[in-house]
């Protein structure tokens, strides 16, 4: 096998140079040539990345003993590449083995690191060896993820990028899940967002009672230099919110509990800014506001269509209400104003190849949940209708924009792995409520699975849930 992929290569890339006065050649510098410049041809070949630990370290250790610079080594970033083999054949010869930017190839690890290369192909099994009549799909016993064939050694998604579902480094990009759909719109900057929920205060999906479009684009930019990783020094975003129906009742995901907060009838308006320093573009600060665009009292609406808490002999919640309006139907919680000032540092673990990122995220966060009185009202030359009554009319209403301190404090840290298989996980802690959200994929990089779970650290209030937890599949797709 060996001889014949000698061969291939000498034909592929020496033969074209005898015409120059080349009229014999070295076989073995052939093979060390492809296997350490030509980048394009890897991609026909076999490889994977190493996530066995206790390998990944023997492998580190075997580059730091060879004299390889230290400096370009990465535990973490361990790939294999092996020749291609047939159905017949059970073992994969190694012809390179990369951790970081530094490469061995097959000389070096056939004469000092023989074992490893061994346990590598499958011939030796230390790790996971298979069960005595169990049927063998892969020789190799140790932790491993594939690579697929025709994909760059160094792929696009290990480029510094702040969002993966909304990736900036590519000139076009679609993300539609149940939780957000978002559409880079070309070459101009703009990105378009529909996103249902409201996940920087914990309300994820439908129980928050609102859908959001955004419109966001860089403000300023400035050319990256030297380490800098961002060049869209400061961005902007602005949009509107709109009140949903849905999560009343649902026939499709049975297991959620219905929706039980309403978001501001008359509409919200959003804007915000995220600034990143000149002096050094991981660290930030980030403003968003969400504001109502008019009060939401005497404001009509259908019953039918709003999350109203009946009254019990005039009471709710212990607390007794009173109108000289009218009939009372009942109490009303409404979603208004919310908004966060946080600072935030991106971290990579590695600033040359930034496969592991990390972004930490604090500041202040406001939430303002008011109630209303559902209130059917007699209208002087009007039919009769059902109206939002407000504090200014209504004793017993309570807002919830300050009943718990905590309440205002935003916590947030974020991990993502996007080295071959790409996956993140978050956890944030905001309006007294934690949130878990991440993903991983299910088929290469363009179909994902995503979740979100959240479930509040103090008593949950009546608008709230104990426990929300929500799938979707994603779909992500760049041009």
């Amino acid at each position: 096998m060996k001889n014949t992929i000698i061969t291939l290569l000498a034909f592929v890339f020496v033969a074209p140079l005898a015409t120059i006065a080349q009229p014999q050649f070295d076989e073995e510098a052939v093979v060390d040539s492809l296997l350490t410049i030509n980048e394009e041809l890897r991609t026909k070949f076999p490889r994977w990345k190493v996530c066995e630990p206790d390998l990944q370290y023997q492998i580190y250790q075997a580059f730091k003993i060879l004299k390889y610079d230290p400096d370009k080594l990465d535990l973490q970033n361990i790939e294999v590449l092996a020749a291609p083999k047939d159905r017949r054949e059970r073992y994969y010869e190694i012809l390179l083995i990369t951790s970081g930017s530094e490469s061995m190839n097959a000389r070096v690890i056939e004469s000092q690191i023989k074992p490893i290369s061994r346990i590598l192909s499958g011939r030796t099994k230390i790790y996971d060896p298979p069960k005595r009549g169990e049927a063998i799909d892969d020789e190799r016993a140790y932790c491993f993820t594939d690579i697929p064939k025709e994909r760059p050694p160094k792929p696009s998604e290990a480029e510094a990028i702040q969002d993966w579902l909304r990736p900036n480094n590519e000139e076009q990009a679609i993300t539609a899940s149940l939780f957000a759909q978002s559409l880079k719109i070309g070459k101009t900057g703009f990105w378009l967002e529909s996103k249902v929920g409201n996940d920087a205060i914990g309300y994820p999906w439908w129980s928050a009672g609102e859908n959001k479009i955004i419109l966001s684009r860089p403000l300023y930019n400035d050319e990256p230099e030297g380490e800098r990783r961002f060049w869209d020094l400061i961005s902007y975003h602005i949009g509107g919110v709109y009140r949903i129906q849905s999560g009343e009742e649902s026939e499709i995901f049975t297991w959620l509990p219905e929706r039980r907060l309403n978001s501001e009838p008359n509409g919200k308006i959003i804007g915000g800014l995220d600034v990143h320093m000149p002096f050094d573009d991981n660290l930030g600060i980030r403003l968003n506001l969400e504001l109502p665009y008019q009060s939401a009292a005497e404001t009509q609406i259908d019953p039918a269509d709003y999350i109203i808490n009946p009254l019990n002999g005039g009471q709710f919640d212990g607390r007794q209400f009173s109108t000289g309006r009218g009939n009372v139907l009942g109490v009303v919680p409404i979603l208004r104003a919310t908004g966060q000032i946080t600072a935030f540092y991106n971290l990579w673990v590695n600033e040359k190849e930034p496969e592991n990122f990390f972004r930490f995220e604090a500041g202040v966060n406001y939430v303002d949940v008011q109630e209303y009185l559902a209130v059917d009202v007699n209208v002087p030359g009007e039919s009769r209708d059902t109206r939002l009554i407000g504090p200014g009319e209504a004793q017993g209403l309570r807002s919830y924009a300050d009943v718990n301190s905590g309440d205002m404090l935003f916590l947030k840290a974020t991990y993502r792995n996007q080295s071959v298989s790409p996956f993140e996980v978050s956890a944030q802690m905001s309006n007294s409520i934690l949130t878990i959200d991440g993903f991983l994929p299910l088929f290469g990089n363009w179909f994902l699975l995503q979740g979100k779970y959240a479930a509040p650290l103090r008593d949950h209030r009546y608008y709230e849930f104990k426990n929300f937890f929500m799938l979707s599949p994603v779909l992500r797709i760049t041009i």
